[in-house]
């Protein structure tokens, strides 16, 4: 009897960590993720340790962001909501220095849950996908939190997941590609807009 090969899978490893591990109150702004030695940069917020995960003070579109080093990635975070019913948090890749340009995959309490891809070129945002009614229960029956996934490789197809589950996909135009694929645009993060609620952890860039 033949054996068959063993095939195995190799799953990549994160390149950038961070657990927002501290005390409460410790501001995040220029601290170093926990591996990949990558300089945190608040925009339009202040970011904090709150129980051990990160939390910003509701700017609008408040963001914290590093130089993940490549325009061709993926990011992942948990997001929290910590019973919240109303809010737009959000993953981004793909941004410059200040996310004037980005990429972002939002989860939002919007139309009963939704997840939403957005581009912002030159401060200016425009919906490019969503998927609506997550929750026909409503909010308070969405879970706890989610882990939303977002990759950005080489061939320019984004794919958004959540909770593990490809959700949509999106093929950049050739001007998308020339504004974000570049080597300017290799920032990536958490964001928040209007909400003091709401919590990441467990921040992993996989390049």
């Amino acid at each position: 009897t033949t054996v068959p090969p063993t095939t195995t899978t190799t799953v990549p490893l994160p390149s950038i960590t961070e657990e927002f591990t501290g005390s409460n109150g410790s501001n995040l702004d220029n601290t170093s993720t926990d591996t990949g030695a990558k300089i945190w940069n608040q925009l339009a917020g202040t970011w904090k340790i709150q129980g051990n995960q990160a939390i910003s003070n509701a700017k609008t579109d408040s963001a914290l962001i590093i130089p993940a080093g490549s325009s061709n990635g993926s990011v992942e975070a948990t997001i929290y909501r910590n019973g919240s019913t109303s809010f737009d948090a959000y993953v981004l890749i793909n941004a410059n220095s200040n996310a004037n340009d980005t990429l972002t995959f939002s989860w939002t309490s919007a139309l009963n849950g939704s997840l939403e891809l957005w581009k912002r070129t030159g401060g200016s945002w425009v919906k490019l996908q969503s998927v609506t009614g997550l929750y026909p229960g409503g909010m308070a029956t969405a879970p706890a939190s989610a882990v939303v996934r977002f990759e950005s490789p080489s061939t320019g197809v984004l794919k958004m997941y959540l909770d593990g589950v490809l959700k949509m996909t999106y093929t950049l135009t050739a001007g998308e590609t020339t504004t974000f694929k570049n080597a300017t645009h290799t920032y990536s993060g958490i964001g928040i807009d209007n909400n003091a609620t709401v919590t990441f952890d467990a921040f992993r860039y996989y390049p």
